[in-house]
């Protein structure tokens, strides 16, 4: 079965020559042996041939490229090029669909490689490590979605520019916010390309944490991917429900509530129900795994954050000590988040070694499993919940030389802060409801 659509393909090359100023958009992700037809593959050719030139793009300029290479004729003359434009879609989803073409490609690949391997592996002289080797090269390079053009720094300089403009034109930062206003005013919203580190000791919110951050971009039509290592989908979905009507959690998903309680569920939760969060709970990934089910999302579902719950038990890959693998899983998070440029969010679990000590917060040397985390990370942040140490806490908690209540108290440490100031950031935490909320000082 080959895996191509003409009509697709089509459809592209129409709304490219329509509106040319997409291709700032769709060139790094649509290249032209992604094609599957010639008259396709030729006509894009040519539209790339005008676009490095600086050349307008259009109809008669397109039919006059491909009449240069000789090529006009076989592949249907003007009226193919000119039909082209009839098949023009919008151009919002432009980029979606070229993923797509990208993906059918990839499998037209995959499907070569697997007909190499059965040639190679029949062979009365093959070696299965070097076939192991070629496997792994094709692989990596059918599955790399980043453009082969390397930027000059003109260009990088011009897309900076750009940016800055949306950003000053809209009003809205680049980041993805968490709806925490004290949280969004240090960070300026999680950025693309980073990774994120949010670590606790056991029962200081990291899991009501991440549903939040995933919650309010979500809520907000932001696709977002959770991966939950430790607990099920329902068992999020159930949590997500009580931050909503603010009916207990454990009691939801021990399916303990009432009728009215259940008509409250029915008629607040229509947010949680129409929001683009994809939960997968499958438990001891690799971070191969959470790779390869990562860039399926990006592609099919177009996630814009990934969270990760949590970090130490993800499963090793191939031998060596704890420490080796938690650094090659953080290596790898940082890759993915770099790859598909989008931020990702991982949640580890701290020491015992705060527990020993009369100050109980957290510091970086607390982090579970080594300092690679530390390393790979572009932020490093701790959740510390005061109240969890009334003896030490009693008489409140100095924050900002002030003595603040304990209660539902919690606090968002960045220790580490790749340009971003470090310090605590007051929240308020609900754990009846799993509820996170700003915290105002006045």
């Amino acid at each position: 079965m080959i895996h191509e659509n003409k009509e697709l393909e089509e459809s592209i090359l129409g709304t490219v020559i329509q509106n040319p100023e997409i291709l700032i958009t769709i060139n790094p992700i649509l290249k032209v042996d992604y094609l599957y037809h010639f008259q396709n593959k030729t006509v894009l050719r040519a539209i790339y041939t005008l676009l490095e030139s600086k050349s307008d793009i259009d109809l008669l300029s397109v039919t006059l490229t491909v009449k240069k290479t000789g090529d006009l004729e076989s592949i249907g003359g003007s009226a193919f090029i000119a039909g082209l434009a009839t098949k023009a879609v919008s151009p919002y989803s432009i980029e979606q669909k070229c993923r797509i073409i990208h993906q059918l490609f990839m499998l037209r690949e995959l499907k070569s490689l697997g007909d190499r391997i059965i040639k190679y592996s029949i062979e009365p002289s093959a070696d299965p490590f070097d076939i192991s080797e070629m496997i792994e090269g094709k692989i990596t390079e059918i599955i790399n979605i980043k453009s082969d053009k390397i930027p000059s720094i003109g260009e990088v300089f011009a897309e900076l520019i750009t940016e800055i403009n949306e950003v000053l034109d809209s009003g809205k930062p680049t980041g993805i916010l968490s709806g925490l206003k004290n949280l969004d005013n240090r960070t300026g919203g999680w950025q693309n390309g980073n990774l994120i580190i949010v670590a606790a000791r056991p029962g200081m919110g990291k899991t009501a944490t991440a549903l939040h951050l995933a919650k309010f971009p979500g809520f907000n039509g932001t696709p977002i991917a959770i991966f939950s290592l430790e607990m099920t989908a329902q068992e999020l979905v159930g949590r997500l429900a009580s931050s909503e009507t603010q009916i207990n959690s454990t009691l939801i998903n021990q399916k303990k509530i009432d009728r009215f309680q259940l008509n409250q569920l029915g008629a607040n939760c229509n947010a949680l129900i129409d929001a683009p969060i994809y939960i997968d709970d499958t438990s001891g990934l690799t971070i191969t795994d959470l790779k390869s089910k990562a860039k399926k999302l990006f592609y099919e579902r177009d996630i814009k954050m990934i969270i990760v719950d949590y970090l130490q038990l993800m499963r090793g890959e191939g031998e060596g000590n704890r420490e080796q693998e938690i650094s090659s899983i953080s290596r790898g998070l940082k890759t993915l988040a770099k790859d598909l440029n989008i931020p990702v969010i991982a949640l580890a679990q701290l020491n015992r070694q705060c527990e020993a000590r009369a100050d109980k917060r957290p510091i970086l040397s607390d982090l579970r499993d080594g300092g690679s985390i530390e390393q790979d990370a572009d932020i490093v942040s701790f959740l510390f919940r005061p109240e969890m140490y009334k003896d030490v806490y009693k008489m409140g908690y100095e924050f900002n030389g002030e003595v603040i209540d304990t209660n539902n108290l919690m606090l968002f440490d960045i220790a580490k802060g790749r340009g971003l100031k470090t310090g605590e950031i007051a929240l308020k935490f609900y754990g009846e409801f799993m509820r996170i909320e700003n915290y105002n000082m006045f």
